[in-house]
């Protein structure tokens, strides 16, 4: 689709003019603490089409939108284009990279504003772009029949996400949804949907975000629909956290951090199977950090921990698997 981009030194000059444009980052909140564009404003990829009217002070003011990279700086900018918004649009090259690259400097450590609320006045209009979004692109729609049945079907696997902000899904959800922001979704899908061919409905209140996620799905040859529904709105929506399953059991001793020297297992080598990210941000002293791709590099007899609990059953089945066992997994055990 090839929407306009603008290089990092033009968006410079542009940001010191007395006219700046309206720079969004489309990432996760979480995201913009680490490094944002000076001047920049959290607004995930989903709410962009969502949430741009009620941040806009000027209705034709520009809007340049940025990612880490480039892929959800492309993706955020069309998806606005797609939605019928006649600001001009445009994708940051190379995001944040691309800007500390030509010699800018990110500011680090900010809390993301928060979203505004709609008026009523633009919630019936996301509304409308919502449902000629679903007929331009070809979003199918499913009621509350499809996914009644959808939830018993025993031949397909089937996922329900809520593409609403993490607060709102807070507030109140369909029983058996799990919180997948849009945009993170269509970037990592597979750290939601976990079964290829899988039915995939997505919900919202408005329509909107859940008819644009669903669009960037189906255009990666997912089967994936909104629900024709809104979620505020249902009789059986809970305001209670969703159950999770409890991990695989490994037949893995599972303690504390506290008894590994009371069990002697102080000099076993420790391998610590977090996120990357999670890792660099604080991780037991003298732990290797390992991934379920690395695990040919923990040898038989190792500790394993993490910061979820699945991350580390996963790797103890795994060594299992390949004839090496766990003496221990550790759960809790972070910076020490």
């Amino acid at each position: 689709m090839h929407p306009p981009s603008i290089p990092p030194e033009r968006l410079a000059e542009w940001l010191a003019s007395v006219d700046p444009p309206l720079v969004l980052d489309g990432r996760s909140p979480e995201e913009f603490k680490k490094m944002a564009i000076p001047g920049g404003r959290s607004c995930p990829n989903a709410e962009l089409p969502f949430r741009l009217e009620q941040l806009l002070d000027r209705p034709d003011r520009p809007v340049v939108v940025n990612c880490a990279g480039r892929t959800r700086s492309i993706i955020g900018a069309q998806g606005l284009i797609n939605a019928g918004f006649e600001n001009p649009v445009y994708a940051l090259e190379n995001g944040t990279q691309g800007w500390e690259l030509a010699g800018f400097s990110l500011e680090r450590g900010l809390t993301p504003a928060s979203l505004p609320d709609l008026e009523e006045p633009v919630r019936e209009r996301a509304r409308r772009r919502a449902a000629s979004y679903r007929a331009r692109f070809g979003v199918p729609t499913a009621d509350r029949e499809t996914l009644a049945a959808w939830r018993v079907d025993p031949a397909r696997s089937f996922y329900l996400f809520d593409v609403r902000s993490a607060e709102e899904f807070a507030k109140g959800h369909l029983p058996g949804a799990r919180h997948a922001p849009g945009g993170q979704l269509v970037q990592a899908t597979d750290l939601w949907v976990a079964v290829r061919g899988a039915r995939i409905l997505l919900c919202d209140d408005c329509g909107l975000r859940a008819a644009v996620t669903a669009a960037w799905l189906r255009g990666m040859g997912h089967d994936a629909r909104s629900l024709d529904l809104d979620v505020t709105e249902m009789e059986e929506i809970e305001r209670q956290a969703p159950v999770t399953a409890p991990p695989p059991d490994p037949d893995v001793p599972v303690i504390a951090p506290g008894e590994i020297a009371e069990r002697g297992l102080g000099g076993a080598p420790l391998f610590d199977f977090s996120s990357s990210t999670a890792f660099r941000a604080g991780h037991p002293n003298g732990a290797r950090w390992a991934n379920r791709a690395r695990l040919s590099e923990v040898p038989d007899g190792a500790v394993l921990t993490a910061d979820d609990p699945w991350r580390v059953a996963l790797a103890a089945l795994d060594l299992a698997e390949e004839g090496r066992a766990a003496q221990a997994m550790v759960l809790g055990a972070r910076a020490e």
